[in-house]
């Protein structure tokens, strides 16, 4: 087995920031964007970090909204402070400034393509990856799986159409002071080969044929690559759990540590958006489906409905929501754990997400959303003490 490693690499290339950038899969702003992060650890789409983007222009494959996020070096230094002024930068792109250059973005982006476990296995991976862990988060064996999964399988990965590509938040590039340095997750548009590049210009030179080239490659076959190469992954890892049927899954679920000590901290048993968003990294098609239908109030969804609420970072309830519906389905004894925080205090979990369900958002209490965030995505870190569920 591949060792988890740490290399450090850095080159010395500078990279002028003139226009938009049309060297990699997306089209991003040329000029700084306004980027807040939100707290450590607190994201609730599913990685550490929530990052939200404004004063993006438009036309671009980024716009104003909130973004999956990621830190990207583990060097125990803070955000930019909120509303700053940073440069966003596609990692596909094969030129990058120097002080993110040397970094494999290839494997960084297959591993986003091809996760496992929880937000920190997710994020011990990627530190690896960049070389800069430093004993954040402990080591896992879903993060050694998806480190040497990415290793052995992520060289020269391109993200196809509907796979996500790591954007970068740069505040000052790799270093083990300043700022932190971030990254979010943004989906590769499905689009014509021409429409490839932002600006009329890069039409009429090579420049247009680089940028198209690689999008032809990506779009024929990783499709292939993104959901075969994940159930061969997976197979060396809890994935193979999940070949019982999900009616059976509570007690073999493809995660060992969702049901190893149920009843020691329920919380184990959470899963967020993101997780549920990538199902065939842990099941397959078939079993999904089943999920689905056992689900309390989601069971007439098809799985494009499923994953288009999954998908909806505009809508957090519905989508949180199904999170934990999900959860449930696959683990009963999470639905019927008791909840024990505000109003809703002694109720059980699927009492809450029956009510959630017929209360509209916007008549939904602070509680119950907060609730509802909780059971979808906050709460699958706690420990047994911290977790509201018994």
């Amino acid at each position: 087995m591949k060792k988890f490693a740490f290399p450090i690499a850095v080159l010395s290339a500078l990279f002028v920031v003139t226009a938009a950038f049309a060297a990699g899969l997306l089209s991003l702003p040329g000029v700084p964007v306004t980027v807040t992060h939100s707290a450590w650890n607190a994201g609730v789409l599913g990685g550490t970090l929530d990052i939200t983007l404004s004063n993006v222009p438009g036309g671009f494959d980024v716009s104003n909204g909130t973004y999956l996020g990621w830190c990207i070096e583990d060097n125990r230094r803070p955000n930019k402070p909120a509303n700053s002024s940073l440069t966003l930068f596609d990692s596909t792109n094969p030129v990058l400034p120097a002080n993110l250059a040397g970094k494999p973005w290839d494997k960084i982006n297959y591993l986003l393509n091809h996760k496992l476990g929880a937000k920190k296995d997710i994020q011990v991976a990627i530190w690896g990856l960049t070389g800069t862990y430093t004993g954040t988060f402990p080591i896992t064996p879903a993060a050694i799986a998806m480190y040497n999964d990415a290793n052995a399988n992520g060289a020269g990965f391109a993200p196809a159409p509907g796979q996500v590509v790591a954007v970068i938040v740069r505040a000052d590039g790799f270093g083990r002071y300043g700022y932190q340095d971030t990254m979010i997750e943004v989906r590769v548009p499905s689009r014509s080969t021409p429409t490839n590049t932002p600006t009329n210009t890069a039409t009429s030179t090579p420049t247009d044929t680089a940028t198209n080239t690689p999008t032809d490659t990506p779009t024929n076959t990783p499709t292939n690559t993104a959901t075969n190469t994940p159930t061969d992954t997976p197979t060396s890892t809890p994935t193979n759990t999940a070949t019982s049927t999900p009616t059976d899954t509570p007690t073999s679920t493809p995660t060992n540590t969702a049901t190893s000590t149920p009843a020691e901290n329920l919380c184990l048993l959470i899963r967020s958006p993101g997780f549920w968003t990538n199902w065939d990294n842990h099941f397959t098609q078939a079993q999904f489906e089943a999920l689905i239908a056992a689900t309390q109030d989601y069971s007439g969804l098809t799985l494009a409905q499923a994953e288009a609420i999954l998908t909806d970072t505009g809508d957090q309830y519905h989508r949180h929501l199904l999170a934990a519906e999900l959860n449930a389905a696959w683990n009963p004894q999470f639905g019927t754990a008791v909840y024990t925080e505000g109003s809703l205090a002694g109720m059980t979990v699927n009492q809450i997400l029956n009510l959630a369900f017929n209360t509209a958002p916007g008549s939904a209490s602070e509680d119950l959303v907060n609730a509802i965030l909780y059971l979808g995505s906050l709460g699958e870190d706690d420990t047994p003490e911290e977790c509201l569920l018994n």
